[in-house]
Parts: C-alpha cells; sequence; structure tokens
C-alpha cells in the first residue's frame, strides 16, 4: 500500500473460485466499478495480490488474498450519465412503477462513461430524473433490460428502487416472458429449442459461445432459447425467438449454434453469410413483446417490413 496507508483502511478479499484474472475478480465484487478502470488502477500499485502489486494480467486462485483501499470502489464508481434532452424517447407505456420504451437499432442503452451522451438513458434521464440511482449502476438508471446496440426493441425501466427490486426479482424467476423477431439464414422447417449454456469465449471476452473446453473450469451460464419459424422466403427464415432466460447474446449464440445465424449478424456469422450481412445493414433482431406476470402485455413492431427483409 502507499506510505502512511492506514493498516484498517483495507478490504480484504479471499478468492474462493476457480484461477481468474484480477481484473475479472474485482469486477465481479464490485460491479459498479468497469474492467477498464481497475485496469487503469492497478497501475499505481494499490491493489495488492497476496502483498505485492497486482496487475491485469495476474491470477488470482483460491486462497488469494487481494488488499485494497476502503475507499477506493466507491471512488471509482462513476456518477450519473448527462441528461440528454436531444434523444428521442418513444414511450410504449408509463405507469407509477414502470416504463416502457422502444430503443431503435444503432443506439447504445447506456454509456460506459458518464460523459458519454446520445444513449437511451440519457434520455430517460431528461425525461425522469428520478431514475438517477435506481438500477444495477450510476451508468444504468433504472434499467431492468439492455439490449446490444444493433438490437431494436422494447426496453423496461423502474421508477423507483422498490420497483426496480420487485422486477428485477421477476425478471430472474423467469416470470417475465421476453419475445423477439428475428430474420436467420437458411430455411427452418420446424421449430427448435435451444438449451446450452453459455461461457464467455476464451480468448475473446467480448464475445459468449456455447463451445465449451472439456477443461472449462470457469462460470458456465444455463441458456434456453425457443427458436419458431414464421415465414421462409429464398434463403431466410422469419423467426419468433423465447428466451427462457436472459444470458448476453444469447438470442444470437443460440441461432448461430443451431446453423442459422441471424442476419446481419457480423460478430457470430459465418464467412459465407458475410456478404449477405452486410448489404443487410443491420442485425434483423428485434425486441417485439414483454409479457408480465400480472398479464400485461406490450409490443412494438420491427421496423423492417414483413416478406422483405431478406437481403
Amino acid at each position: 500500500m502507499p506510505p502512511g496507508q492506514p493498516a484498517d483502511d483495507l478490504l480484504v478479499r479471499i478468492h474462493a473460485g476457480p484461477p481468474l484474472r484480477l481484473d475479472i475478480f474485482l469486477h465481479r465484487q464490485f460491479p459498479a466499478v468497469s474492467r477498464r478502470r481497475w485496469q487503469a488502477t492497478m497501475a499505481s500499485g494499490s491493489i495488492l495480490v497476496n502483498d505485492r502489486p497486482g496487475c491485469k494480467g495476474t491470477l488470482v486462485a483460491a486462497g488469494d488474498r487481494v488488499c485494497l483501499p476502503a475507499r477506493l470502489p466507491a471512488a471509482l464508481a462513476p456518477g450519473p450519465p448527462a441528461a440528454d434532452p436531444a434523444v428521442t424517447v418513444t414511450v410504449i407505456h408509463e405507469d407509477e412503477e414502470l416504463v416502457v420504451v422502444a430503443k431503435p437499432a444503432g443506439q447504445h442503452t447506456h454509456p460506459l462513461d458518464k460523459n458519454e451522451t446520445g444513449t437511451l438513458a440519457n434520455g430517460l434521464l431528461a425525461r425522469w430524473p428520478a431514475l438517477a440511482g435506481i438500477g444495477f449502476s450510476p451508468l444504468q438508471p433504472g434499467l431492468l433490460n439492455r439490449l446490444d446496440r444493433d438490437t431494436s426493441g422494447l426496453v423496461l425501466a423502474a421508477r423507483t428502487l422498490a420497483a426496480w427490486e420487485k422486477y428485477r426479482r421477476l425478471l430472474a424467476a423467469g416470470q417475465v416472458v421476453k419475445i423477439y423477431l428475428g430474420v436467420v439464414h437458411g430455411r427452418l422447417p420446424a421449430p427448435l429449442t435451444v438449451d446450452r449454456p453459455l461461457i464467455h469465449a476464451p480468448g475473446r471476452p467480448s464475445m459468449m459461445t456455447t463451445d465449451i473446453p472439456k477443461n472449462f473450469t470457469g462460470r458456465r451460464l444455463p441458456a434456453l432459447t425457443l427458436i419458431e419459424p414464421l415465414e421462409t422466403a429464398a434463403d431466410t427464415t422469419s423467426v419468433r425467438l423465447t428466451m427462457r432466460t436472459g444470458v448476453t447474446h444469447q438470442l444470437r449464440v443460440h441461432c448461430a449454434a443451431s446453423g442459422h445465424p441471424l442476419v446481419g449478424d457480423r460478430l457470430y456469422g459465418r464467412p459465407e453469410t458475410a456478404a449477405a450481412d452486410r448489404r443487410a445493414g443491420r442485425l434483423l433482431l428485434h425486441a417485439w413483446r414483454l409479457r408480465l406476470p400480472d398479464g400485461r402485455e406490450f409490443t412494438c413492431p420491427p421496423p423492417w417490413s414483413p416478406g422483405n427483409e431478406a437481403p
């Protein structure tokens, strides 16, 4: 620790799981602080692993002691993003507990830095300032679900902390049904159920995969998707996708794993579909319907025209 650092001003975390990179371990301990910020902070030498300065490549294993100043996580946690009234917010539903809005493709759900603007979260704060401080972190005001930048459709936000906690429990229990519409490559003749866990792709942490190495000891995320064909064109199929779980990139990875990647998916698509994906201009995936346990349903039609979605 830096000279003069009082011994009682430490947070000590003992790692008890499989080996992890230090930045990943700290992010899981303090989710409000991004891995990028932990990595930058390690350069100061203020984070120790077994009494030695740690760096982003340091691995922590069972029994390792990770020490850091007690005030550090709060100091690194981001503040709320700025309200941005220039962001158009399309409201589908609003009541005392919830806001349901439609996010366009090409827009981030929330910023990664408090100085970033133009995201849906910036627009939400401009319209409902009381959302600040509610949610997973200050950068995600009120948000109950998030969509990839290239995915359009319904986003749910809570207007109070009590509502956020209530609906997070319902989402975690699978009691909020999330149904998407999409277009996949190939002809899908019958419904498919894909029940395959996901992991972060080894060596590519921004991607997920169902290909799990035999010696893998890390976290496996259960994921279940129902893929139903709606209409078949020459070499694509319009589909309805029902998420029974909620894992990052779940639908995109499960479609690709089934042999039918989503049209426009330049991350999980195949080399033979790359040209068609570029011509599509966007990922053809849309969060279409949310069904709450009380029977209420909210829908938002996809921005593409049925029958004209194939590139």
